[in-house]
């Protein structure tokens, strides 16, 4: 039995008491905010003297929360969060040292604005967020912006793959799925503490019980490290009031900045970067000039790695249509046949129309995933920079595509067909050469515009006075809007120092 102090012993003590006390009378007493409500979420279980670890179950409705929970408690979750309420269910972790709340929130994808409070509501309250994702869906944008937003927030973060006895080996190793998976939340920039494979049916990859366990050790960790998530937590409501209290302040500065810029910095580190590059401009501005065409050169660089990332995680083929192409290949295999009367024309009927079925597909997938989000891309981009690019209108014409039964059927590699797993490295290959394609047909637009841009700011003089002027006031703008953001990181600051003080929160 462990005989560390309890948490009133170790923090909730009177002094902290009095400061938190202190920070509630900062607040107006008369407010009502939902804001205000989750501080007192977040600090609540802290007054206690063993408080509970949370952890909020997230993801898309339909993902299997629910029976993961029920999994994991036993069937002790009655009903999950349904698309037609906003009820968070909560159910403790069983055998655990101390209490463990799992919590089974509305889907992430709810466009109801309950179902976003309540799962918001639950996120402030959880010490760790799961984020339960189904087999089939990982890569989905929701679950990718969701995990980056908690990254941003610094919420501790689990990852979960749901369903995973939905796996074939045979369609691909199981190990090349998860490092696919790992990689693309890796690349989106999203931290996570760990990843665990589950599935509440018999599955040879279900980490179903080192997901238990790992609960469970979550349970013993040393308070001082849960304690500074509550930190984080609080942290992030205060600097929500405090934006509230300084809202005319930031929504002027804004707007003047908006209206100098077009668009408005994510933090003040991108505004001083701003304000760096209109002073290098105002005063070496002739100097400058090739530096600035070399900027233009890496811009299109980069916007052409993007625009090509686009074709590389573009989803052509999910697991329908690569059946299909399967399919085709089947009936391109040594003794494959249809029928046994005119079998030569029922064959090389059902092997056009299999091809027809597979491109039929492919052309629907690829103008959704594929043509349609590099064309966007490349439009948007286009249209940003219309300062240099005088020609953004142009139509994109060398983005066209077409695929067609012809060329996917070049794809075949006869001395492959021996092999009845061919099928699948077939629809790879199709893949492979539609995204090359589209990348050389990407690279011949980006290597035009860039020409262009780099005439149209090779032609351009030394800045006359209305220019000056006008730079003038984007350095205005910028210092007010930074000045602003200043400021209330700073009295965040300083409410947290009356709650907390760093040096304050010592281990047991």
């Amino acid at each position: 039995m462990s005989t560390s102090p309890s948490v009133k012993e170790t923090f909730w003590s009177p002094e902290l008491e009095h400061r938190w006390n202190a920070l509630l009378n900062k607040i107006d007493p008369s407010a009502k905010s939902d804001v205000t409500d989750r501080l007192r979420s977040v600090i609540e279980p802290w007054q206690s003297a063993d408080p509970p670890l949370v952890i909020a179950f997230c993801g898309l409705f339909s993902a299997g929360k629910s029976s993961l929970l029920n999994a994991l408690t036993d069937g002790a979750l009655a009903t999950g969060a349904v698309p037609t309420t906003a009820t968070v269910e909560t159910v403790s972790l069983p055998d655990s040292e101390h209490p463990v709340l799992l919590m089974d929130t509305p889907g992430i994808d709810s466009t109801d604005s309950a179902h976003e409070e309540a799962t918001l509501a639950s996120l402030y309250r959880a010490d760790v967020v799961a984020l339960v994702m189904d087999y089939q869906h990982v890569e989905a944008d929701e679950h990718l912006e969701w995990a980056r937003r908690c990254t941003e927030e610094g919420q501790r973060l689990l990852l979960i793959v749901h369903q995973v006895d939905k796996h074939f080996d045979w369609e691909l190793p199981f190990a090349e799925y998860r490092d696919r998976v790992e990689n693309s939340f890796r690349e989106f920039g999203v931290s996570y503490e760990r990843i665990f494979y589950t599935s509440v049916d018999p599955s040879v990859h279900s980490e179903l019980s080192a997901l238990s366990d790992y609960l469970h050790e979550l349970a013993l960790e040393p308070l001082e490290s849960r304690f500074q998530s509550v930190r984080n937590r609080v942290r992030l409501l205060i600097r929500e009031l405090v934006r509230q209290r300084h809202e005319e302040e930031v929504t002027e500065a804004t707007e003047q900045l908006q209206t100098a810029f077009g668009v408005v910095p994510n933090d003040v580190n991108e505004a001083l970067a701003w304000l760096q590059e209109r002073q290098d401009q105002q005063s070496e501005w002739a100097a400058k000039r090739a530096e600035r065409l070399r900027n233009i050169e890496e811009l299109f660089a980069q916007q052409f790695s993007d625009v090509k990332r686009v074709v590389e995680l573009a989803q052509i083929t999910p697991y329908e249509t690569a059946e299909l192409g399967r399919r085709y290949i089947e009936s391109l295999l040594p003794g494959f046949h249809v029928g046994w009367f005119g079998k030569a024309e029922k064959t090389a009927q059902e092997r056009q129309t299999r091809l027809h079925e597979f491109v039929s597909q492919l052309i629907e997938h690829a103008e959704k995933n594929l043509f349609w989000p590099v064309r966007s891309a490349v439009r948007v981009f286009l249209q940003e920079h219309a300062e240099w690019l005088e020609f953004a209108d142009v139509e994109l014409d060398g983005l066209e595509m077409t695929i067609s039964e012809e060329m996917v059927a070049a794809e075949v590699k006869s001395g492959a067909l021996v092999s009845a797993e061919y099928g699948y490295q077939f629809v790879r290959d199709v893949v492979s050469a539609i995204r090359r394609q589209m990348t050389a047909r990407v690279q011949a637009v980006f290597d035009d515009f860039r020409r262009r841009a780099m005439d149209v700011e090779s032609a351009k003089a030394v800045p006359d006075e209305d220019e000056s002027v006008t730079i003038q006031a984007e350095f205005k703008a910028l210092e007010e809007w930074m000045d602003v953001h200043r400021r209330i990181e700073t009295e965040v600051e300083d409410w947290m120092n009356l709650w907390t003080p760093e040096e304050e929160v010592v281990s047991p």
